[in-house]
């Protein structure tokens, strides 16, 4: 099936196909391609997922998808919360987002934070925070979606 979404990490490449398989190649010393090892992979090796996708996003060493049915996945390193699983538990395959069951208008992962909009136009992120890229006026980290609000202008 064709690609109809690809994304492009730090040393990892992943596309999704259209009936919603994920393919990921490249660098997986942090899990990153989702086939539930370390190898890494010069050819596409499909991830290991039990729900379709629809788009994928790639960050430098995590990787997540929005689900067909709705919520996001990801997995690979997790040491800044970048999965949003509410742990710091790196994974090799894809697990869910904590509480981001509804659909989603978009996914997008940075280096190691990711934030989504909710069909409800809600942005939520979640990862490192460092540099405030999570938008909520702190530093602090969250292994969690939070809730980014624009303030008045």
């Amino acid at each position: 099936a064709p690609l109809v979404s690809i994304a492009a990490g730090q040393f990892h490449t992943c596309g999704v196909t259209a009936n919603g398989e994920a393919w990921c190649w490249g660098n997986n010393k942090n899990g990153q391609l989702g086939s539930g090892g370390t190898e890494n992979a010069t050819l596409p090796r499909i991830v290991s997922a039990m729900t379709p996708f629809s788009t994928i996003t790639a960050g430098a060493t995590f990787t997540c998808a929005r689900g067909k049915q709705g919520g996001a996945f990801c997995w690979g390193l997790n040491n800044s919360g970048q999965l949003g699983d509410g742990t710091l538990t790196s994974h090799s395959v894809p697990v869910p987002v904590k509480g981001l069951s509804g659909r989603l208008q978009s996914l997008t992962a940075g280096f190691a934070h990711a934030c989504a909009v909710t069909e409800r136009n809600e942005m939520f992120c979640w990862g490192n925070n460092l540099d405030g890229q999570i938008g909520r006026g702190d530093r602090e980290s969250t292994a969690a979606p939070t809730l980014v609000k624009l303030p008045p202008r």
